[in-house]
């Protein structure tokens, strides 16, 4: 039979496991419509961050890239539109504005509200000569569902796997 103590120390290691994302104000998302123009903002979404908890740089263990480093640059802006996004569609752009015309990869993580990994994709960013890189992204029905919140996680580095920057954004897949 466990003893109260040891029943108490259990819990608090079955809870210390439960991860959840904490989404941030404003429904947690930035609103961006079709054009990208914008609505109510999460001021925590589409930054640079500065230090990410173990549970956050682990997801990038595979990758070979630094992510406890600050970074060596930075962007002038990074959106997610439309968000949220059509659940007929089920696209929306990612908008990188790089302070290099250089090419460098961007892997994104994404995780859902309990920390799940729902998907991990690196890409080639090629600027064009304004610095700007942009991809059309798809969230499948069946991995992404509708009316919940999810959050991406990149890293952008150069080909040496040096780490310009690092953030997070959360998007939602409209009602």
């Amino acid at each position: 039979m466990l003893r109260p103590i040891s029943l108490c120390l259990l819990a608090g290691l079955l809870l210390a496991g439960c991860r959840k994302v904490d989404f941030g104000p404003n429904d947690g998302i930035n609103y961006r419509d079709a054009a990208n123009q914008s609505g109510p903002q999460d001021p925590t979404d589409w930054q640079a961050d500065g230090n990410w908890k173990k549970v956050e740089r682990k997801l990038f263990d595979k990758t070979g890239v630094d992510v406890e480093s600050s970074g060596s640059g930075g962007h002038r802006y990074l959106s997610l539109y439309p968000n949220p996004m059509s659940p007929v569609a089920r696209r929306a752009t990612l908008l990188v504005d790089m302070r290099t015309t250089g090419p460098a990869r961007i892997t994104l993580v994404l995780v859902d509200k309990k920390f799940k990994q729902k998907g991990t994709f690196t890409l080639e960013a090629v600027p064009d000569r304004s610095g700007v890189f942009q991809v059309a992204l798809e969230f499948p029905a069946d991995t992404y569902k509708q009316n919940e919140l999810y959050r991406m996680y990149y890293a952008v580095y150069d080909g040496a796997k040096k780490l310009y920057y690092k953030g997070h954004g959360d998007f939602k897949i409209a009602d």
